[in-house]
């Protein structure tokens, strides 16, 4: 079986980095094509030194797209940013897997109101398949856009939806008590994460707030007839 020709388009963050640490060790994928506008023409081990003599392929444009034949995107991008580029690739004939919280949510209007952002691309939402395959796997399969859930609604979703289906819990008493360390906040450089703040503290955040809390809660609401209430605290652990 030939090999999936694959396109990581904003490869230099976290999110990034580490699917390029697992996909350059896959047996059926080929990396076909790094992206980044800030560091383009650089070398991706240029960026994350880790990768030297690994992955020393030259980052492009993702305008240079249509010049390779490629199976499947990965954008590993902001929120607020994944939405431009869907957009921009609306055309293309393979499936784009989105890493970001653009696409995760049922319509642009609850979006704007947990992601304070105009949603420019509603169009997106029509077509787009949640990423657990565990729980959407057949419709992951024939999907052009999958928003890859986020890292605390996967934990709770995967522990909470059989316990759903099955009735063996009150929806309306679920308590998400979730903790994560410093790179869930991303790569950029923010106060909260400087050592002194994040040194043997533990602290919640995002308290009522956190996107995720809806994004939790829409997808469990699909494994139920009942009203889900959904209690989520995220915790930063110094790690």
């Amino acid at each position: 079986m030939p090999k999936k020709q694959v396109a990581v388009i904003g490869a230099t963050g976290f999110t990034g980095s580490e699917l390029l640490r697992i996909l350059v060790h896959h047996p059926g994928v080929d990396i076909a094509l790094i992206t980044s506008e800030s560091s383009e023409g650089e070398e991706f081990s240029d960026v994350h030194p880790f990768f030297k003599n690994i992955l020393d392929t030259k980052l492009k444009s993702v305008d240079e797209i249509e010049n390779y034949d490629i199976d499947v995107a990965f954008l590993a991008l902001p929120h607020g940013i994944s939405m431009e580029y869907v957009q921009k690739l609306g055309h293309v004939d393979f499936p784009i897997i989105d890493f970001s919280g653009d696409f995760r949510l049922s319509d642009p209007d609850i979006y704007e109101q947990w992601y304070s952002k105009t949603h420019t691309y509603p169009k997106g939402f029509e077509g787009a398949v949640y990423g657990i395959p565990e729980l959407y796997a057949s419709q992951i399969k024939s999907a052009r856009l999958i928003a890859n859930p986020g890292c605390y609604p996967t934990s709770v979703i995967l522990a909470v939806a059989p316990l759903l289906k099955a009735g063996l819990i009150d929806p309306s008493q679920i308590i998400a008590d979730s903790k994560s360390g410093v790179t869930g906040t991303g790569v950029k450089a923010k106060p909260v994460n400087h050592y002194s703040s994040v040194n043997e503290n533990f602290r919640a955040y995002g308290l009522k707030t956190h996107r995720h809390s809806i994004e939790i809660q829409q997808k469990m609401q699909g494994f139920t007839d009942e009203r889900v209430s959904v209690l989520f605290t995220p915790h930063l652990l110094p790690v």
